[in-house]
């Protein structure tokens, strides 16, 4: 009886824990004109735009 509590214990310890976590989000906005995509940030829509943080690293990797 021991032996079924302590693999109860241990499978209800270990289900939980590779739980994923919620899933991100982001707020995006809706432009009038596509945005230029040459790295200067001075088109109307990359004012506009909120800064992305939080990036994570994959298997050590840099994002």
């Amino acid at each position: 009886m021991i032996i079924y509590g302590f693999a109860a214990a241990l499978f209800f310890a270990t289900s939980s824990a590779g739980a994923p976590a919620s899933p991100r989000t982001l707020a995006v906005q809706r432009t009038s004109s596509p945005p230029i995509v040459d790295g200067d940030l001075a088109d109307s829509c990359w004012r506009s735009a909120a800064p992305v943080t939080g990036f994570v690293r994959l298997n050590g990797k840099p994002p």
